[in-house]
């Protein structure tokens, strides 16, 4: 196998690159990728979706919250478009007592949880069912006093329950905010509402930054509310004009800031003083209308977000092209700035942060030795530790899963694919041959095979994707070296791909391209006649290579490369042949390859 110059694929931490084209992505990037996050130095497979228990509160999951009341023991609380739900030991138990939501699946669950009376009470709204609250302990949530208003969002500020977006006597105002009586949530009769009218936009979220402001997020401006002595108990003013979040459930809270996917399929960023964007190197994937990944704005209220601490990436979820509900997500690491794209097979309504265990004693292990509690502990090596963070996701068909590394969804393979850029790896004027590439995978007991394939493109005239061959697989179970080759493909664009669906988590630790460059003609006019690349397997000893019986061009140029000498003299070239005499003897296992063009 012919050994050209190398090129070193080094693990692409950085993320996906779509706002150049592709022979401009620097090192360290990748062209797009499905599926995959940078994981302490490697590529790998994200984390998959692990039930919560055996079954789910049975439909549609329209938010959830993850809370400690005041006896300490976390509650996780799952609300569908009825009932809320909490988990307790491998199933869900109905808190909702006699009552039953109205809302809809554009009408997403939302919460806040709000420290008053010895109690912390989570506290929901869905923009059409009046305000409920739950201490945790209680059998069931009750309504929340003193007649608040219904509201598309809640937050907690300043020892406030804030509602915005609300319905009061059945007339909606949209652009209005309701507090409640400080430090009492059952309370509504000290303040009256504001109204942010001045923008001519309607609330979309309320969401805190500290302790004592909260930033109100509408559909073409953001506003900052500051706690204030007055008669309205916050100063408010209006601080950037840009599109807001999609939906209520876009906004994600990471220290003091905020990022959100914003109704303009872009990723915006807000410290309560300014906004900036963060996606510019996918906008192309989430904008471009023709690609699978495209964001599906029309329904926009169903994208949700989450902030998972245990990698610090923020993850929305969003509608595509072929479904109304959220199948295809971002990922976006707050430090590195690394944005991948991702595809799921169900249908992904709501999530939430929280901590995988809240506490693990004999007395929460269910089932038998092999197969400890059903849904939650597979087997005795998965328990983890007590309080590893992650977060929750829930389902179209009423799932609630964790998101965990080393797990597969829901038991389905996990499809994974990731590809360098498509560029002249040794120079714009040069076409390449293409010899093999070396991967580099870490091991995986009995695992799968990883198909690697070579895109090329002659002048990126390509709308979507280029040509693509396969150089074979690499085999993970192996942990002998493994080079695929292809010593057919000559190039002047390539790009290395590789795939693979595992139920196996796969780590990438980059690869080894090789290849030889070969001036690219510079005539325009007709084509131009060229033999066909042949490789030579040498004989220990060998110092020649007779070449004869050929249709060569009448004034061709030889092309070649040598696994082993240095210089190579072409000699007696005619239409049908020519010597190559080498300064230095081959071994057995050598190899000398050529090609001719005119």
């Amino acid at each position: 196998m012919p050994q050209g110059q190398t090129v070193e694929l080094h693990p692409p931490l950085g993320g996906v690159r779509g706002d150049v084209v592709p022979y401009d992505i620097p090192p360290g990037f990748l062209w797009r990728s499905q599926n995959i996050v940078p994981r302490y130095g490697q590529l790998r497979t994200r984390p998959g979706l692990e039930p919560v228990a055996t079954t789910g509160p049975a439909s549609r999951i329209s938010g959830g919250m993850y809370f400690k009341p005041t006896t300490g023991a976390a509650q996780t609380v799952a609300a569908t478009l009825t009932k809320w739900y909490k988990v307790s030991g491998n199933a869900w138990v109905d808190i909702s007592g006699a009552f039953s939501f109205t809302n809809g699946t554009d009408d997403p669950a939302r919460f806040a949880v709000f420290p008053a009376a010895g109690a912390n009470w989570l506290v929901g709204v869905n923009n059409v069912d009046v305000p409920k609250k739950w201490d945790g302990i209680a059998a069931a949530m009750v309504s929340v006093g003193g007649t608040p208003p219904i509201a598309k969002d809640c937050t907690v500020s300043g020892n406030f329950l804030v509602l915005g977006n609300v319905v009061e006597a059945g007339v909606r105002s949209a652009s209005r905010l309701r507090v409640s009586d400080f430090n009492n949530l059952d309370l509504w009769t000290q303040y009256g509402p504001a109204d942010l009218t001045d923008t001519n936009d309607d609330i979309v979220a309320v969401r805190a930054l500290t302790r004592t402001a909260f930033a109100i997020y509408k559909e073409r401006s953001i506003w900052m509310a500051w706690a204030q002595l007055g008669l309205f108990p916050f100063q408010l003013e209006v601080v950037e004009y840009r599109p807001g979040p999609a939906s209520p459930s876009a906004v994600i809270r990471v220290d003091q800031e905020h990022y959100y996917l914003g109704s303009d399929s872009r990723v915006h960023r807000f410290n309560g003083l300014s906004a900036s964007i963060v996606s510019g190197p996918i906008e192309r994937y989430l904008q471009d209308i023709r690609l699978l990944s495209a964001f599906r704005a029309v329904n926009r209220a169903r994208c949700f977000g989450f902030f998972n601490y245990y990698d610090r990436n923020c993850w929305w979820f969003y509608p595509g092209s072929t479904t109304p509900d959220p199948t295809l997500a971002i990922s976006f690491n707050v430090d590195t700035g690394a944005l991948h794209l991702h595809s799921f097979s169900a249908a992904l309504t709501a999530g939430w942060e929280g901590d995988d265990i809240a506490t693990l004693s004999w007395n929460d292990l269910t089932g038998t030795w092999n197969a400890i509690g059903p849904g939650t502990y597979p087997t005795w090596d998965s328990f983890g530790g007590t309080l590893q963070t992650t977060a929750f996701i829930g389902s179209l068909a009423g799932q609630v899963y964790r998101q965990k590394y080393d797990a597969a969804d829901d038991g389905a393979a996990i499809p994974q694919s990731w590809e360098f850029p498509l560029k002249t790896w040794f120079g714009l004027r040069y076409n390449t041959h293409v010899d093999g590439v070396e991967n580099f995978f870490e091991n995986v007991s009995a695992g799968p095979l990883v198909n690697v394939q070579v895109g090329s493109s002659p002048a990126l005239a390509e709308v979507l994707d280029p040509t693509y061959q396969s150089m074979g697989n690499h085999d993970t179970a192996l942990t002998t070296r493994q080079k695929v080759a292809l010593p057919v493909l000559d190039a002047r664009f390539w790009s290395i791909r590789y795939s693979v669906t595992s139920t196996a988590a796969i780590r990438f630790n980059g690869a080894l391209a090789t290849g030889w460059p070969e001036e690219a003609p510079e005539s325009t006019g007709a084509a131009v006649a060229a033999s066909a690349v042949v490789t030579v397997n040498m004989t220990d000893g060998q110092t020649a290579v007779v070449v004869t019986g050929q249709s060569f061009p009448s004034a061709g140029i030889v092309l070649y490369n040598t696994s082993w000498a240095t210089e190579v003299v072409i000699s007696g070239y005619t239409a049908s042949g020519f010597t190559a005499t080498f300064t230095v003897a081959a071994r057995l296992g050598d190899v000398f390859t050529y090609k001719v063009e005119s």
